[in-house]
């Protein structure tokens, strides 16, 4: 593409301005080495909206001996002993606090999938936080919204973490609406690899993260309804120990 001379020149002449007001800078900051850093503004506290309440929860994340189907105990990673982990259930409004410790050995953070958080709360480690140290402890705050089924799971190194068992729904309830029902069920589908029945062999092949999509969690993580070695469960348990529903 031809361009012609006068744009070519005014390009040329930008070009020299910006780079010379890089220089400058530059300069001023080898001058002032102590320049003083303004720091950033601390997040308001948190409220209820208008009709909200304020709801607590403590989560600690740790292993323990589990068995997806009676006599066959594995080791996994979860929420207060249980796999999924604790119901989380609220209403839209209410202000959500959760007080997380973290027992396993290694870091490890929450995300809340599909709820609009503060950035400080999503729990991207090394982005939004640092991630939660062996032993200790982080508190997340934020406005439960939208009304919907979510979940909650590790997002540090989830192709091991969020497979071994760290994750669990979340239940936003609608603030206006009160819907007249017989019963209310949670179902949690996953898939696991028949290896994870063995404790030398705990790598399972999905839990919720088989939501997440190829783009994730890895073909190779991934598998199929005709793999033989597929263990799928309700609720985090296999047949015939998945318990029945009643409707």
């Amino acid at each position: 593409m031809k361009v012609k001379t006068p744009l070519l020149i005014a390009l040329l002449f930008l070009g020299v301005q910006l780079f010379g007001l890089s220089c400058a800078l530059l300069d001023m900051a080898r001058a002032s080495p102590a320049m003083p850093v303004t720091a950033a503004p601390t997040r308001a506290a948190l409220t209820p909206r208008a009709g909200g309440q304020m709801r607590e929860f403590r989560l600690t994340a740790s292993a323990m001996t589990y068995e997806f189907v009676k006599g066959q105990p594995t080791t996994a990673w979860a929420y207060n002993n249980q796999v999924p982990g604790p119901e989380l259930r609220v209403r839209e409004g209410d202000l959500v606090r959760v007080i997380f410790t973290n027992n396993l050995p290694e870091p490890t953070t929450i995300h809340w999938h599909g709820v609009n958080v503060p950035t400080s709360m999503d729990g991207v480690p090394d982005i939004s936080q640092p991630p939660v140290r062996p032993g200790g402890t982080f508190t997340y705050e934020f406005i439960a919204t939208p009304a919907g089924t979510r979940w909650y799971h590790a997002h540090f190194v989830e192709h091991k973490q969020l497979q071994l068992g760290l994750y669990a729904p979340l239940i936003i309830e609608p603030r206006d609406v009160n819907t007249r029902y017989d019963r209310d069920y949670t179902i949690t589908f996953g898939e696991w690899s028949s290896d994870a029945l063995h404790p030398d062999h705990n790598q399972p092949n999905g839990g919720m993260g088989s939501m997440m999509g190829d783009d994730m969690m890895g073909d190779d993580m991934m598998s199929t309804p005709d793999d033989p070695n597929v263990i799928f469960t309700v609720n985090g348990k296999a047949s015939p120990a998945a318990p029945p529903l009643l409707v």
